[in-house]
């Protein structure tokens, strides 16, 4: 099975970041996706979240960036980290796609 990382640094492309993660469960992959700098903003589309747990897919939000965007309390079942977490699912992914 793949493994595959998905890096969202832009809230520019709320659909691609969703998509990647639709097709990354309908191929087979294992997905994981860290949220960083204004790809925490992706977090409030309700189709990404939908699409992040057909997937199964682990996600990280980068704390200082959700809080330096004033997005409020954080939502449930998501894990607010450091960028330590991106370091681990770079080790992790045999693949990583940026956005």
């Amino acid at each position: 099975m793949s493994k595959i990382g998905v890096l969202v640094a832009t809230d520019e492309f709320p659909g691609c970041a969703t998509g990647l993660l639709r097709q990354a469960a309908a191929n087979g992959a294992e997905a994981a996706c860290f949220l960083t700098d204004a790809g925490v903003k992706v977090l409030q589309d309700p189709e990404f979240r939908a699409a992040a747990e057909e997937a199964g897919a682990g996600v990280t939000v980068c704390e200082h960036s959700w809080e330096r965007f004033k997005l409020g309390e954080p939502l449930p079942g998501y894990q607010y980290a450091s960028q330590y977490q991106n370091a681990l699912m770079m080790g992790w992914a045999e693949k990583v796609l940026v956005l």
